[in-house]
């Protein structure tokens, strides 16, 4: 069966990143053997995709690049290292939820000022 391959439009269309990243990701060498069809363009597997959208989620989620490349290159040691990428994608997510509820209580903070605000405006 033949593998399907993707371009770096398709797979920023289909992770929503753009495209700049994922060719910043590639060209880092995050990824592993990234092909190039005969029109020169980049093309990766579904596997490599997928470790794009890990790469990608956690560079936004305020990953160092030196964070990545350990991440990238636990996933090439394969399956003796899942409980260490585990690890690793529990601590960012916790890291994100304090992220997340710090700026809820900013919000919070910015809309009662505006109410304030505006019931003081039309006084």
């Amino acid at each position: 069966m033949e593998e399907d391959f993707y371009t770096i439009a398709q797979v920023s269309e289909v992770i929503g990143a753009p495209k700049h990243m994922i060719r910043r990701i590639i060209k880092s060498g995050l990824v592993r053997n990234v092909q190039r069809r005969t029109n020169k363009y980049r093309v990766l597997n579904s596997e490599q995709v997928e470790l794009v959208r890990t790469l990608y989620y956690l560079h936004r989620g305020g990953a160092t690049m030196r964070d990545l490349r350990k991440y990238a290159s636990l996933e090439y040691a394969g399956d003796v290292t899942i409980a260490e990428r585990k690890a690793i994608l529990e601590t960012k997510k916790r890291q994100l939820w304090e992220n997340l509820k710090d700026l809820q209580a900013a919000i919070d903070h910015i809309e009662r000022k505006i109410e304030v605000m505006e019931t003081t405006s039309k006084s």
